[in-house]
């Protein structure tokens, strides 16, 4: 027997979930997925106009990314949550799951490789490093974050042998490079 899945009420769809939570039935997963479907679809077109990094990645690979998210939003969904609260939980794990899925290419984007010439914003390439790095725009950053900018841009150091010379972890470099080249990107803009 069909059943009008597009109309289903958020209480429905709140009885459904928790149904789910305690049966596993691939049906009700169907059910939901066919009811939350078009809205996976929306939350990743936001993501994408947001998040940079999203917009070179295949729509295909990204929905799939989504479902995840979504499945373990209906996985983690409290009985005891409002009705209301039944899309916005759906949507943080949907984004939350994007974010740890693709979270590499936001950090490559930023600071493991010079962004390209048609990123006007960042810096081009190791000669325009160089000159900004002679420049007076680099007098308001630390001597670390200085350093860091040349291991990378100039000397050509991957983020893993910068982070291994001052033994910290990756990720305390990438941070770094991204707090200093945003802070670069502002001088050279004003």
């Amino acid at each position: 027997m069909l059943k009008d899945f597009q109309n289903f009420s958020m209480e429905r769809c709140k009885n459904l979930i928790l149904e789910y939570q305690q049966e596993r039935k691939e049906e009700q997963f169907a059910l939901l997925l066919a009811r939350f479907d078009k809205y996976i679809l929306y939350v990743i077109y936001e993501l994408r106009s947001r998040w940079k990094y999203l917009r070179d990645e295949e729509l295909q690979e990204l929905y799939h990314t989504g479902i995840i998210g979504f499945h373990k939003g209906i996985l983690a969904f409290k009985p005891h949550v409002s009705v209301k609260m039944v899309i916005p939980v759906l949507k943080a794990y949907i984004k939350g799951e994007m974010g740890i899925v693709y979270s590499y290419k936001d950090k490559e984007l930023c600071c493991e490789n010079p962004p390209s010439s048609n990123n006007v914003e960042g810096i081009e390439d190791n000669l325009t490093a160089k000159l900004i790095l002679s420049s007076s725009a680099v007098k308001g950053l630390a001597e670390m974050d200085r350093n860091i900018v040349k291991l990378r841009f100039c000397e050509d150091l991957s983020v893993q042998e910068i982070a291994d010379k001052y033994n910290v972890t990756k990720s305390a470099i990438y941070y770094r490079l991204k707090k200093t080249l945003t802070k670069l990107k502002k001088v050279i803009k004003n």
